[in-house]
């Protein structure tokens, strides 16, 4: 009897063993995917199929903007003899896999989106229909944003993170200079893309009330894609393009599983402008439409964004230079 209950409480030992060792396991495991699911790096980039840059001149293309479906299907990039082979056109429907573009307005992608379309030779896309950007010449902004034809999708709209996953594009620049840019956006006259608008004083009544409305939406729209976002997010900083716009297109094109043509980067490099960037300030000028008050409000965000980078394994030296601005002098 005695050996018969030994045994019995050796093999119920064991069993017990076993399955708490099966919940040891399981629970390693779910915690394991938990944290991955919270990596800044996230999956592999998806890269394009093998045609994305076949001739699409006469082929069709998914509309979204009816009232450019008969538009052109590509643009010539620049006049001069030597770069006048490159231009930009639609990619194969389904040919790349939607890919958020996210900034805060007045970041400065436009620029960026044309730098992209410039090296690469295909279209950037967007959630919206501004007639504006595509009489510039940016014709994805008619075409439906999943088609697969463009290879950015841009959006300002923290909501936009539920519909798309994969890999996502941000782009983030000095809030001190992107609040003012989509300021005289909002104000300008015409063609909002390319006109210059003097810059407010602090005691601008309109301009206290655009601040106080928007004021916490530059770190938001940050925050929300990273922390919701299921996929990868690539930072790119936009005064890291004004030091180094090869480095950083390199950095986004491999993102994109890309390459860039030699030749379409040399003619770039005497075109850099494109063809809606507006005038730009000296610090002093931007900081002098700044009260006290204000600035202290953007220092918080810049501090608080910097943490939440932080925390994410993010790279938070563009912020250090954000936070030292408000201090300094001249450019």
């Amino acid at each position: 009897m005695s050996r018969f209950s030994s045994s019995f409480s050796l093999r119920r030992f064991q069993v017990l063993a076993i399955f708490f060792g099966i919940l040891l396991v399981s629970g390693i495991l779910s915690l394991s995917l938990v944290f991955l699911s919270h990596d800044p790096h996230g999956p592999e980039r998806v890269p394009p199929k093998s045609n994305c840059a076949r001739d699409l001149t006469s082929g069709d293309l998914t509309w979204k903007c009816k009232a450019w479906k008969n538009g052109k299907k590509y643009v010539t990039l620049w006049e001069e003899e030597e770069c006048r082979e490159y231009d930009v056109r639609f990619a194969e429907e389904g040919c790349f896999p939607p890919t958020p573009f996210i900034s805060f307005p007045g970041s400065g992608n436009t620029w960026l989106r044309y730098l992209i379309e410039a090296t690469t030779g295909i279209f950037t896309g967007s959630v919206y229909c501004d007639e504006d950007l595509y009489q510039l010449g940016f014709l994805g902004e008619g075409v439906e944003e999943w088609s697969g034809q463009t290879i950015l999708q841009k959006t300002h709209e923290e909501g936009d993170v539920e519909m798309f996953e994969g890999r996502a594009l941000m782009l983030i620049r000095n809030p001190f200079r992107a609040y003012l840019s989509f300021y005289s956006f909002m104000t300008a006259r015409g063609s909002r893309h390319t006109q210059d608008v003097p810059l407010p004083t602090p005691n601008d009544t309109q301009w206290q009330r655009k601040f106080s409305e928007w004021q916490g939406s530059w770190r938001s729209k940050a925050e929300t894609w990273i922390e919701n976002f299921d996929g990868k997010v690539m930072l790119v900083f936009y005064e890291n393009l004004l030091l180094d716009w090869r480095k950083e297109l390199g950095k986004i094109l491999a993102f994109l599983g890309m390459r860039a043509d030699r030749g379409r980067l040399e003619c770039l490099g005497r075109h850099l402008e494109g063809k809606a960037l507006r005038k730009r300030f000296s610090r002093t000028s931007y900081m002098a439409s700044y009260s006290e008050s204000m600035t202290s409000q953007v220092l918080d965000e810049i501090l608080e964004l910097k943490g939440f980078l932080f925390g994410f394994g993010f790279p938070t030296q563009a912020l250090d230079s954000y936070l030292n601005y408000s201090r300094c002098k001249g450019e």
